[in-house]
């Protein structure tokens, strides 16, 4: 049962234990504590009395309907988390669940079975068990497996042959302990497969000898588990679904792709950020001057702010963690427009881009809604095309803050890009505050790192510095960093900041090259480089691993 509860709800669920003889003091007060003191099924019904559900006592209760089990996948029966248990008059589904106020696994459940819901809560543990007789009664405890080679056939195969689900479920659960954020479903060959996890931006080996066979047979479960068709074998197929541990501590939202290759089919499975677990702006790395520009950003009630980088270099986190000081400092109107929604914010509308027929929802079209929204601030996942880029930048002149991401190379080549998607230099100009170019660069492991006086005498020599440096280059792996070299990444910046002077150059079409040389004069710029220079002479990343992320090949 998630922790997850609001204070009211929390105060609630602590006043009907206390009328009941639980002595559960609130200085200590967290649903794991609470687990440890009190009955499963007195907590869940002190949650129902709490929240105004109905609570089912499924040790007296009748079983489950049938036809309710049936709207289920087998991957949502199999997380034990919610039980489909009875199809109501009115055509909705009562799902019994351990906590009613986990709205992340009430939308999951939504979303899943494409139907309204009520909601009533039972005893997490009997939830369980009924979930588990469900899955034997429905699908008689046999895995289904593709055949590899065939085209699309589908045969079931004995559980003492099979165990993929659960195969599934301990690479999710090391993957986690790990710190992994992607996990690779590959093939070598007909016959050999291999399991990597993503840690640190570095893909390291989990499993080297899963087989074929057993890999067809995890991403068949892995189908099932997103709601995909496990008989397609043709197509490329997306979905996702919400991982819960057996004992509830841990729900993570999974994304999935499965593409068909020459020797069959792969997947990768993202990781997603837990529900509000966004970092700070101060934790990511930012030097102090990019940081007090950030904070000014926002505090700024208009205007519009971009971030830019490649695929994968940190642009949404630290756009959220922008939103997040901004929810911290005043309490706006946030909406956003996301492909995908990764995070997961209290206090923000997201809206997930859908480009299926009949739908069609882009970027430009919900952010044409938005402005009748009444929004503080806008959030757009990416800025990829003219409409887009026009509507973000006039509802920057109108009064209202807009936050997005943009494909660039440097910062100040956003204002050009701008400009390229048929966007009127003086709008620019008026409309852009900033923007921040970024990239994520390996952090060295602090336990197996080597002293490297080369870099010392290089960044003394050719690049100036002074006083004490410490450099390091990548060492041989150690059981810290899983044999890697590294420990978590940072991120490098540059900030492109529009003051009056820029931008009357923006107005006069000046390319970005003179606008870099004219913010450098102006501000102290700093190339990306440059900046990761610094965390070079502090030996937080190699000299090495800087060339790479920014390709100053001949620095």
């Amino acid at each position: 049962m998630a922790e997850i509860l609001d204070t009211n709800t929390r105060q609630r669920v602590l006043e009907i234990l206390r009328s009941q003889g639980y002595e559960v003091p609130e200085e200590v007060f967290s649903m794991q504590a609470v687990r440890a003191q009190v009955p499963s099924h007195v907590l869940a019904r002190a949650l129902a009395e709490a929240t105004g559900h109905p609570f089912v006592d499924l040790s007296t209760a009748p079983p489950p309907e049938p036809e309710a089990l049936r709207l289920a996948p087998r991957g949502l029966l199999e997380q034990g988390v919610v039980l489909p248990y009875r199809l109501l008059p009115s055509g909705m589904v009562e799902v019994l669940v351990g906590n009613p106020t986990d709205l992340m696994v009430l939308n999951a459940v939504r979303t899943t079975l494409k139907r309204a819901v009520s909601v009533a809560v039972a005893d997490p543990a009997l939830i369980r068990g009924a979930c588990l007789r469900a899955v034997e009664e429905l699908y008689g405890g046999q895995d289904l497996l593709v055949d590899s080679i065939g085209q699309g056939e589908v045969q079931e195969v004995p559980t003492e042959q099979g165990g993929a689900a659960l195969t599934l479920n301990r690479l999710i659960e090391e993957a986690l302990l790990k710190g992994a954020t992607d996990i690779h479903l590959e093939r070598l060959d007909r016959r050999e497969a291999r399991v990597r996890y993503r840690i640190d931006g570095q893909l390291v080996v989990a499993d080297p000898e899963m087989g074929a066979e057993k890999l067809q047979g995890v991403i068949n479960a892995l189908k099932i588990r997103a709601s995909l068709d496990p008989a397609d074998r043709l197509h490329p197929q997306g979905g996702r679904f919400l991982y819960v541990s057996p004992d509830g501590t841990v729900r993570n939202e999974i994304r999935v792709s499965i593409i068909p290759t020459v020797l069959g089919e792969e997947a990768v499975l993202r990781i997603l950020p837990k529900e509000n677990a966004v970092p700070r702006l101060e934790n990511l790395g930012f030097s102090v001057g990019v940081l007090e520009r950030l904070r000014q950003v926002a505090a700024t009630p208009h205007g519009l702010f971009l971030v830019s980088g490649p695929t994968g270099s940190g642009k949404t986190t630290t756009l959220f963690a922008l939103v997040q000081e901004i929810l911290e400092t005043r309490r706006p109107k946030i909406l956003s427009v996301e492909d995908p929604v990764e995070y997961r914010l209290k206090g923000v509308s997201q809206v997930q881009v859908n480009l299926a027929e009949g739908v069609m929802l882009t970027f430009a079209a919900a952010l044409r809604e938005f402005l009748r929204q009444d929004p503080d601030v806008i959030l757009v996942g990416e800025i990829r095309d003219p409409d887009s880029a026009k509507i973000a930048v006039e509802a920057a002149m109108t009064g209202h803050l807009v936050l997005g991401t943009i494909h660039t190379n440097s910062s100040a080549q956003v204002a050009i890009r701008l400009g390229e998607m048929g966007v009127e230099p003086f709008r620019v100009a008026d409309a852009l505050k900033g923007a921040l170019a970024q990239r994520l660069v390996p952090k060295l492991c602090p336990r197996c790192r080597v002293e490297d006086p080369e870099t010392g005498e290089l960044l003394r020599e050719r690049y100036r510095f002074g006083g004490a440096l410490r450099t390091y280059t990548k060492g041989g792996g150690c059981e810290v960093c899983n044999g890697t070299g590294y420990k978590g990444r940072v991120g490098i910046h540059e900030l492109f900041w529009v003051s009056p002077a820029i931008r009357r150059s923006i107005l006069r079409g000046r390319g970005s090259e003179d606008l870099i040389a004219q913010a450098r004069r102006e501000q102290g710029f700093k190339t990306l480089f440059e900046d990761g220079l610094e965390k070079v002479a502090q030996g937080i990343i190699s000299f090495h691993d800087l060339l790479v992320a920014t390709g100053e090949v001949g620095a």
